[in-house]
């Protein structure tokens, strides 16, 4: 059992051990929504980074930092995306740096500085490129695409998130065509166009679940309950909204608990 490995590497201090099981582990504690277990490991970890090498310590800080982010302390988050990278800067040629710049470009975001974060995105896009990383590609293209929707120039928006979907569907990446398809949901959603912001958010909700992605079904269900509140169904609205705060509240992700609350909340004024 790897994680009991974990565990122990832990608990014995072989600090470096855990880190690497830990990035082995990544993916699988976060489609399947194991945030607790994950952060309450990284930070046992944390607190010894300086017996890591530059790479894992890069690694480490940044998993830590999202995960700060999303349980809603962004101040936290950017000062390890900020160590990281501080780390990062001095290593050429290494993927983790157009990671740290994506992390570090969401933090901004979730604080309004968009502008700041649309350049850190700029700088992870090119970084992702010229180390040949088609996943960060994505995903920077993602993020990208995010800033649009908030600047609300959806038709930038809709280029880049179809240009993620490219990539995606280039590599066989089901979770980054998933992504995409969401993001493009969103940008239908915005515009009003609820047919097909629903088409896509059906779409990538039918990926996410053969994927198991925990955080994607959740996030999927919630955005379907925004468009059945715009289009004024309201109880599909609340069973979608409370549908998603089970999940939501399993993975702890406390920012989107917040918006399906609201979303809940909106509709009881409504009603």
């Amino acid at each position: 059992n790897v994680q009991a490995v974990l565990d122990w590497a832990l608990e014995w201090g072989d600090i470096e051990l855990a880190v690497r099981l830990g990035s082995a582990l990544w993916w699988f504690w976060w489609t399947r929504g194991h945030f607790i277990e994950m952060r309450w490991r990284l930070e046992q970890a944390l607190a010894r980074r300086s017996l890591l090498p530059a790479s894992l310590r890069a690694n480490l800080l940044v998993a830590t930092g999202w995960l700060a982010s999303v349980d809603g302390d962004q101040r936290r988050a950017m000062d390890l995306f900020q160590e990281a990278l501080a780390i990062e800067s001095s290593r050429a040629g290494h993927r983790e740096i157009a990671r740290a710049l994506r992390s570090a470009a969401f933090s901004f975001s979730y604080q309004g500085e968009y502008e700041r974060a649309t350049e850190l995105l700029k700088e992870a896009l090119g970084r992702a490129r010229e180390l040949d990383s088609p996943g960060d590609v994505a995903a920077a293209l993602r993020g990208l695409g995010k800033m649009k929707v908030h600047e609300e120039d959806f038709d930038r928006a809709e280029q880049y998130f179809r240009q993620a979907l490219e990539v995606g569907r280039a590599h066989d990446d089901r979770h980054a065509v998933a992504w995409a398809l969401a993001g493009l949901g969103n940008v239908a959603r915005h515009r009003g166009d609820t047919e097909q912001a629903t088409r896509l958010y059906g779409e990538a909700l039918q990926l996410a679940r053969e994927l198991d992605s925990k955080p994607g079904i959740a996030y999927l269900i919630l955005s379907l309950g925004h468009v059945a509140r715009f289009e004024g169904d309201l109880g599909k609205a609340r069973e979608r909204y409370n549908e998603s705060l089970l999940l939501l509240r399993e993975l702890g992700n406390k920012p989107r608990i917040a918006i399906a609350l609201l979303g809940v909340a909106g509709i009881d004024v409504r009603e």
